[in-house]
């Protein structure tokens, strides 16, 4: 009996095949049946649907069973926009979640899914703050955890308030007001000693890249611990600095200005531009009643002895970021006490200006003048330092291929002096136009190749057209940065007509990227 075209088989029972013997004996049935291509097509389609459905579920490909490679394009396009820390710069109640945010929820998907993101990036960067978090890490690493799972690879591990010296900060619970420290909203026995950070430190001593370190009281370590940190085979990044008080701001001030615009009193001027200068860097930084004051040698919170060491044992260090120690005093002078010692070869320093004695910059300077080449001043109360910094420039200014500061005015007594690899500049302030600046001679005469200025400068100097393209004087120029730009930001107009002019690529840096000196060297 031959079957009609559209006959339903609804009523037949969907085969079970075991073999391919058993579709092959089906198949021929079929076809003694005469059915038409298009009935044989659907009822093969019911078959599959019904036969064994259970076992087709576990055997149709998912997203679980993707290669390892592919899942990483998703990862990284599900984070991409994870670090941008729009908050603080806008009224976005919200910001986009943060990487490891972000990381941590994809981890719950499955076992499989969370050992490779702890391994890949959850463990990539770590941050230690209190004793017994560090504890338990290096316990269940070391004896609970399974040996087919590959050991966590840290290559930036940070440790926050270290207390080797001194007495623990005093406790103030989970409070959150101003002046508190994160050292002081942990317990007096929940402080990290060496004796952990050498725990911590040999755990991941074949593949720590960063080492950052925040003291409480004291910048001291032991001998046997400085051993166990100059034993990491690739450090290449060593940031050291002090557990900092969180201030709170002051009251705000009026902004000034003139009685009238064609005033020729230009003292009463310049004490308005300084006045209203101090309020900009007062709005960005978040400003304190008065900067740091340098301490007695005797009383410093840096065991100088210790910062020595630290830099002599690592001898592949190629960044070393002290801004944040408070204050920097190295015994005098500094040079004297290592010119008998191999240097490591670091190539960038990052210094803050605040409480420092320049004296010790100085000697600095000296020590890491055949090897440095990019240099970050930070200063965040507009000291007067420019003189004293003189003689640092003059020590580096023949190899410096990268310079950060806070505000060109610190530059003034060296900007006739001859930077012949300077390739990368950047300053959050500058007085007038943006051409005022470029056509120092410091600058026009530098081959610049990345120019870096704040979004938020920028866009606070007058507005319209450049009577002449101020990038003229800079014919290397590929790269003009907008730092700590806001989300849909654009700049204004004359600056991306004078850099489409000439073809000067402009980049645009997240807050956090707009701190990655590293960063801002490759662009």
């Amino acid at each position: 009996m031959s079957a009609k075209p559209g006959t339903c088989f609804s009523h037949l029972k969907a085969p079970s095949f075991h073999t391919n013997s058993d579709m092959a004996v089906h198949t021929q049935a079929l076809r003694a049946a005469s059915l038409q291509p298009n009935d044989l097509f659907n009822f093969w389609k019911q078959s599959l649907i019904s036969h064994d459905a259970a076992r087709f579920r576990i055997a149709m490909p998912n997203i679980l069973d993707l290669p390892w490679h592919v899942f990483e394009v998703i990862y990284k396009n599900l984070t991409k926009d994870g670090d941008f820390s729009w908050p603080m710069f806008s009224n976005q109640p919200q910001s986009a979640p943060g990487t490891r945010s972000t990381t941590g929820k994809l981890r719950l998907v499955c076992r499989q899914w969370a050992d490779w993101l702890y391994v890949h990036h959850l463990y990539r960067t770590m941050t230690f703050e209190s004793a017994s978090r560090a504890m338990r890490f290096i316990v269940n690493q070391i004896t609970r955890r399974s040996k087919s799972l590959p050991r966590a690879r840290c290559q930036h591990l940070q440790v926050l308030g270290i207390l080797t010296w001194g007495p623990a900060p005093p406790h103030q619970g989970s409070q959150r007001s101003s002046g508190f420290s994160l050292a002081s909203r942990r317990k007096p026995e929940d402080t990290i000693t060496f004796e952990i950070l050498e725990a911590l430190v040999e755990l991941f001593s074949d593949t720590i890249v960063e080492l950052n370190l925040r003291f409480w009281n004291v910048m001291s370590l032991p001998p046997r611990t400085i051993g166990t940190i100059g034993r990491i085979e690739n450090l290449r990044a060593l940031r050291l600095g002090h557990e900092l008080p969180e201030v709170a701001p002051a009251a705000p001030q009026p902004r000034l200005f003139p009685l009238y615009h064609d005033s020729d009193d230009e003292d009463i001027e310049e004490a308005i531009l300084q006045h209203n200068a101090r309020l900009d860097m007062d709005e960005m930084f978040g400003g304190g009643d008065r900067p740091p004051t340098d301490m007695d040698p005797v009383k410093s919170k840096i065991d100088s002895d210790c910062f020595k060491s630290l830099i002599l044992a690592t001898r592949k260090l190629q960044s070393l970021d002290i801004t944040d120690l408070d204050p920097i005093c190295l015994p005098k002078p500094i040079k004297s006490t290592l010119c008998s010692h191999h240097v490591p070869t670091i190539t960038q320093l990052e210094v803050s200006l605040e409480g420092q004695s320049l004296s010790r910059l100085i000697d600095l300077s000296i020590m890491l003048k055949g090897t440095l080449n990019v240099l970050s001043l930070q200063d965040r109360w507009q000291g007067n330092h420019s003189r004293n910094l003189v003689p640092v420039f003059e020590n580096l200014r023949e190899n410096l291929e990268g310079l950060f500061v806070t505000d060109e005015k610190i530059l003034k007594p060296v900007m006739k002096l001859k930077f012949p690899k300077l390739r990368v500049f950047k300053t959050i302030f500058w007085d007038g136009h943006i051409s005022n600046l470029l056509e120092k001679p410091m600058i026009a005469s530098s081959p610049i190749e990345v120019l870096a200025l704040q979004s938020e400068v920028v866009d606070r100097k007058p507005k319209g057209k450049f009577r002449v393209n101020p990038f003229l004087n800079l014919p290397t120029l590929r790269r003009l940065v907008f730092c700590e730009v806001r989300p849909g930001y654009s700049p204004p107009p004359a600056y991306i007509k004078a850099c489409n002019a000439r073809r000067v690529k402009c980049v645009y840096l997240s807050p956090s990227d707009s701190e990655d000196v590293s960063l801002i060297m490759k662009l």
